[in-house]
């Protein structure tokens, strides 16, 4: 058995960082995006205060690094998982 190479512990160090950092940013942002979402439409529903809905689009803009975040954990996940199917293949 040959010792591992440096370049598969680094892409797997990458991929491992990629989800972690994508996992915090997707879990932060879409959790605070559904707060927001949940309370603007609570408001809106018990008050009968449809003014504020123009907010609702504001509290989407949430969306965006949410979105950002999943990308960065899927990339991560594909990174791992093309890392440890090549370590196998050798």
């Amino acid at each position: 058995m040959e010792p591992e190479r440096p370049l598969g512990t680094l892409v797997r160090l990458w991929g491992a960082l990629l989800v972690t950092v994508g996992a915090i940013v997707a879990a932060t942002c879409g959790g605070c995006t559904a707060l927001f979402v949940f309370a603007i439409l609570a408001d809106a529903v018990s008050r009968g205060n449809t003014g504020d809905l123009g907010m609702l689009v504001l509290s989407l803009l949430g969306l965006i690094p949410t979105v950002i975040g999943l990308l960065l954990f899927r990339a991560g996940m594909a990174r791992l998982r093309r890392s440890s199917e090549a370590a196998s293949d050798e």
